[in-house]
């Protein structure tokens, strides 16, 4: 605690970072700055079914009389929100917004309604966080829930010369300084890449591939260079996992620690952490003592403060010869940089000293025209596993991807589902596994080949009760157990007709507009997301009023 305490007063005692700090200081005691990353809304905690009554809020139950008067559907009483340092005015306007702005997690959820129904969600505390924090410091209400999604940026007269010089077409560069930090890649390479990085951020796991390919393509001309940057407040065994890490790195082993701990992301445990130790070969008296002493845990809240000492309080984040990059992007962002980089054809740049502050804004990007409700989408069904009776007034169709938390969170309510709708509803599932969920293809394979053994919904919960277990061996002890043929299973999960029957499935997603998942037709009506019981059944008693017209 007195390091944590010495910490936060050396943050004090530097004004320009007061903002960052109230933003991002999370990453120490509790609030973490929102950030909001490419691909599908996925965040990695495992489901966890809340109601109201699970979480009392913070501080005692907001009162705003007029607000539940005018919109008695509002949630006044957010769970573990506190509104500690608001005015009352304040106050209502940011419930009336946190009630009317979505989560960005893929739940289709506001952000109140997340907080009730899914207090696992890693995206909405951040972005509340940020969102109060912004009213604290002055910002109005309005104003700050913009801010929360980057929709619109500062006036020209608040904004840096460096944001200015950005937006006149010159790059900005930050001195951040490699230090004796862990780093593959030679020393005198022409690029050197800072990554600060969180060992139970999925972002960051997703985020290797591209990094890898990074170090695969130019080997001799990037130097990769690692910072710690768990966000504590989010991921409880983050810190843990990062002193494990500078600990290896003191035995030579911190690039097979690091890529090990990706592995076990969501089950980093002192007892997995040692596993890994031995597994890697370290001397474990010296490897136990340096965890157990907390000998790196100053180094770690040294490479934190690094990192919110330029605005960067999100993970991923990169910077490449001092170019700021954030989240897990793909290869192909990176590429152009690094290539100016590596040739010497650097845009004119500026220094900058906070990212928040020195990113140019631009005006908001067009918004997409809102789909239409009652649009109805048409699918072949045809060979598709499904629970239900064939003749059901309503077909539920899933496009569902194994290794995606959010499928997985949605089954107990897909099953309550079927459980109050025994002779009106019909489940038909189809995949749709995304790019960078590296075994979800396999997974789908295996079901499917489950599938023709009439086991496809005993095979398919073993997957989701298992998530990390989906290698081929994985796989096939999951067949073993359901007492399935096994040379039949081998059989069919390799064969290029169940792989085709995927690649079908993936077509209509994308026809259909699915591009994350679990996305939903009802009665061929779309709907997205992990969504609540009582969303379902809204949707559902609706297509059963409409049937009996």
């Amino acid at each position: 605690m007195n390091k944590i305490t010495s910490f936060l007063g050396r943050l004090l005692a530097h004004r320009a970072l007061h903002v960052a700090l109230v933003v991002a200081v999370g990453a120490v005691v509790g609030v973490v700055g929102a950030r909001v990353l490419a691909g599908h809304g996925a965040g990695d905690p495992p489901q966890a079914q809340a109601t109201a009554g699970d979480v009392q809020p913070v501080g005692g139950l907001v009162q705003v009389a007029d607000l539940r008067a005018e919109h008695p559907d509002y949630i006044v009483d957010i769970p573990n929100v506190d509104f500690a340092g608001l005015s009352e005015s304040q106050k209502e306007e940011a419930i009336r917004l946190l009630n009317e702005r979505r989560c960005n997690c893929n739940c289709n959820m506001t952000l109140a309604r997340c907080r009730v129904d899914d207090r696992t969600c890693p995206r909405s505390p951040e972005i509340i966080a940020r969102f109060l924090s912004l009213i604290r410091t002055g910002t109005a209400p309005a104003e700050a829930a913009s801010q929360m999604y980057g929709e619109q940026g500062a006036a020209p007269s608040a904004r840096t010369a460096a944001a200015l010089a950005a937006a006149s077409g010159k790059v900005v560069v930050y001195n951040v300084e490699a230090g004796d930090s862990p780093s593959i890649g030679p020393k005198d390479a022409p690029v050197t890449i800072i990554e600060f990085l969180d060992f139970q951020c999925p972002f960051c796991s997703r985020a290797e591939v591209t990094v890898q390919r990074i170090m695969r393509e130019y080997p001799d001309k990037v130097r990769l260079v690692f910072k710690q940057h768990p966000l504590v407040a989010i991921h409880r065994q983050a810190m843990l996992a990062s002193e494990a890490a500078l600990a290896a790195h003191d035995q030579g082993r911190y690039r097979e620690m690091h890529d090990k701990l990706f592995t076990i992301s969501r089950e980093l445990t002192r007892e997995n952490i040692l596993k890994v130790g031995r597994d890697i070969g370290l001397n474990m008296d010296k490897f136990t003592a340096d965890l157990d002493s907390g000998k790196y845990r100053a180094t770690v809240e040294s490479e934190i403060q690094q990192a919110l000492s330029v605005g960067a309080s999100g993970t991923p984040a990169f910077f490449i010869n001092g170019r700021y990059l954030s989240g897990a992007r793909p290869f192909e962002q990176f590429k152009p940089i690094v290539e100016q980089e590596i040739n010497g054809k650097r845009p004119e740049f500026v220094v900058g000293t906070n990212v928040k502050r020195d990113e140019p804004r631009t005006a908001s990007k067009p918004q997409r025209p809102p789909e239409d409700p009652n649009k109805i989408y048409k699918v072949d069904l045809t060979g598709a596993a499904s629970q239900g009776p064939e003749n059901a007034p309503v077909i539920i169709v899933e496009f569902t991807d194994f290794q995606c938390p959010y499928c997985k969170r949605v089954q107990p309510t897909l099953q309550q589902v079927l459980k109050e709708y025994p002779d009106e509803v019909r489940l038909v599932t189809k995949n749709l596994p995304l790019a960078f969920h590296a075994d979800a293809r396999g997974a789908a394979r295996a079901a499917l080949a489950a599938n023709r053994q009439g086991k496809y919904w005993e095979f398919r919960e073993l997957i989701f009760n298992n998530p990390r277990a989906l290698s081929e061996d994985d796989l096939l002890a999951h067949a073993k157990t359901l007492d399935l043929d096994i040379d039949r299973f081998r059989s069919d999960m390799n064969s290029s007709e169940i792989d085709q029957m995927i690649s079908k499935d993936m077509k209509e997603a994308q026809e259909v507009g699915a591009t994350g998942t679990p996305t939903f037709l009802i009665n061929g009506r779309k709907m997205v997301g992990a969504q609540p019981l009582s969303a379902f059944k809204q949707r559902i008693d609706a297509e059963l009023s409409r049937d009996s017209k």
